[in-house]
């Protein structure tokens, strides 16, 4: 919590994606490591509401058959308390700058 309105939350995650495949041919042996992050901030610019916005990366990963390149996006939130906080108003917007998009090669001998 950087200031009482201002709260940051981050996690990082590293792995290692190992596929044992010579039973069917070397080519499908697989052994790399990845990883994400996600940066979550929460904002409370005035009582009962809260803004929230989220950066996420996720790195590179490779199977036998594919490789998946990496991806950036930015989603957003804004929720406001009501009666009490009987009743709420939420709106989100998911990827705000339309950069979550897929993309990945097929490889291996096909």
């Amino acid at each position: 919590q950087l200031y009482k309105w201002w709260k940051i939350n981050t996690s990082l995650n590293y792995y290692r994606n190992y596929v044992d495949g010579t039973a069917v041919g070397s080519l499908y042996t697989v052994d790399n490591y990845s990883y994400n992050a996600k940066l979550n901030q929460n904002f409370t610019p005035w009582k009962q509401s809260m803004i929230q916005i989220s950066g996420i990366y996720q790195s590179p990963t490779y199977s036998p058959l594919v490789k998946n390149y990496g991806q950036t996006y930015m989603d957003a939130s804004f929720k406001q308390d009501f009666l009490n906080r009987k009743l709420s108003l939420s709106i989100r917007c998911t990827d705000l700058f339309f950069t979550q998009r897929r993309y990945y090669d097929m490889v291996g001998d096909h």
